[in-house]
């Protein structure tokens, strides 16, 4: 078997595949996104909010 075409036949199921996702399942994947970047600012920031709301 030759690699090289293996190779691109493999790239190409991927991208066949990656090209085969909804604009729903991509906002969905986005909000996940966002929300754990938001999550790790909290968590990092905890105790700096903490400290002006306990004062």
């Amino acid at each position: 078997m030759n690699d090289k075409r293996f190779t691109f036949k493999m790239l190409g199921v991927f991208l066949m595949e990656a090209m085969n996702v909804s604009p729903k399942e991509v906002r969905k994947t986005f909000w996940h996104v966002v929300g754990g970047l938001i999550l790790l600012i909290l968590a990092f920031r905890l105790p700096e909010i903490l400290a002006v709301l306990l004062r």
